[in-house]
């Protein structure tokens, strides 16, 4: 197995780096030959299991794919839930949106 990583560049009128699509960019600006390739994007705050990633190599008629979990296998509160992000999944499974930190009443939509 081969890993790279991206340094992400702070913008100089920010303290932090901007999001995960930033960093996406700027790694695809750093490694340009990732543009011709297949490549997965883990962030280092989410532990994937082995089946989830294998999933990702499963053919399909689609070229992007993204791991997600239904948030009633976790047994989280509505309170803990609004610390990560959701997602807007349409009925034929296409993502439609990322809300980050959702409140309440977003969880549940």
């Amino acid at each position: 197995m081969c890993i790279h990583f991206t340094i992400q560049d702070i913008p100089k009128e920010r303290e932090k780096p901007l999001g995960t699509a930033d960093a996406q960019k700027q790694c695809l600006n750093q490694y340009p030959e990732l543009k011709e390739g297949f490549f997965t994007v883990c962030n280092g705050y989410n532990l994937y299991s082995v089946g989830a990633l294998k999933d990702l190599k499963v053919e399909r008629n689609v070229p992007n794919a993204l791991i997600s979990y239904g948030s009633s296998g976790f047994k989280f509160t509505d309170g803990r839930l609004s610390k990560f992000a959701v997602m807007d999944i349409s009925v034929e499974d296409f993502l439609r949106e990322i809300i980050e930190k959702p409140k309440f009443d977003e969880i549940e939509k």
